[in-house]
């Protein structure tokens, strides 16, 4: 998913910069950034997958080069020879290559990164002709959005274990003392920041960690005595938003249309090419379309109305 990838790798880049994962063994996987595309423990992925994830670095940074060349970051031959490297890494990377082998079933599909870079060629070295025809578009999606059809995903939604595990997780790498006091401030009333801390106390226990925050310690000792007592949930609003699988669906859509949009395609074309990579109605992509993208900001924002309604 490029639209979310992206948006993490770039989150990943100015918040975390000392979790950048080592996964980039060629020139063009630095380039393209890979190791901020992958979180920790992800870089033993298998082939397939971690192939996957580089098809869609390699769209995300052959969209990127063409935006540099428009604003006259660097000249034309520049550009040249930029696709070239990256069609030379393309062809030598394995993991690359063991996910395009698994678009050979049921219909033979190129990489999605294979026909974006044919189609930003032909756009900023031939005037754009001919234009990129609904076939190419078509295929194009089927590939960027193969993960993003599985429509029990679109049914997937926040959950406290999956929210307090993550913002556990969060603590225990950043270590911040201005979160860990927010945590502890909101637990009398926060069943949330009451399980996070919960479940990092219950980690540092296990790796048998020394020089602890004394705050977390003492909150710790008082929790086991039952002051403060866990907090009662709140009760679920009755009118829920849509879920957050389907948000990320719709992001995903969005991207795409506009991806296709930057190597000439127009809007309503793109629109029809992912219609008919989803069996949609062309009227439904419109629609997802038409409303803005959906931010991280307000994903968290959602994440915590929904496990913790106010």
């Amino acid at each position: 998913m490029t639209w979310q990838g992206r948006k993490l790798a770039v989150w990943r880049f100015f918040d975390q910069p000392d979790k950048n994962v080592d996964v980039e063994s060629s020139e063009m996987r630095k380039v393209i950034g890979l190791g901020w595309n992958v979180r920790l423990g992800e870089e033993r992925m298998a082939a397939e997958e971690l192939g996957r994830r580089i098809d869609d670095c390699l769209v995300e940074s052959i969209s990127a080069q063409l935006m540099f060349l428009r604003i006259g970051y660097f000249t034309i031959e520049e550009f040249k020879s930029r696709m070239r490297r990256f069609e030379k890494g393309m062809k030598e990377d394995p993991d690359l290559k063991a996910f395009a082998a698994t678009l050979q079933r049921p219909e033979e599909l190129p990489l999605a990164s294979e026909t974006y870079l044919n189609l930003a060629r032909r756009h900023a070295l031939s005037d754009g002709r001919p234009p990129p025809s609904l076939e190419e578009g078509r295929r194009f999606a089927l590939v960027l959005l193969d993960d993003v059809m599985i429509e029990e995903k679109w049914e997937s939604d926040w959950d406290r274990p999956n929210l307090t595990g993550r913002m556990a997780d969060g603590w225990l790498d950043s270590r911040d003392p201005s979160e860990l006091q927010r945590l502890i401030h909101d637990s009398p009333k926060s069943p949330v920041s009451w399980d996070v801390l919960k479940l990092i106390c219950e980690e540092l226990a296990g790796r048998r960690e020394e020089d602890l925050p004394r705050e977390l310690l003492q909150w710790y000792f008082r929790a086991t005595q039952g002051h403060p007592e866990r907090p009662d949930e709140r009760p679920a609003p009755s009118h829920r938003p849509r879920k957050l699988g389907y948000k990320l669906r719709n992001n995903e859509i969005r991207h795409t249309v506009d991806l296709l949009a930057r190597v000439g395609m127009t809007k309503t074309v793109g629109r029809c090419a992912v219609a008919e990579a989803f069996h949609f109605s062309e009227i439904t992509i419109i629609r997802i379309c038409q409303e803005p993208y959906s931010t991280l900001e307000e994903f968290e924002e959602d994440s915590m109305n929904r496990v913790e309604p106010s």
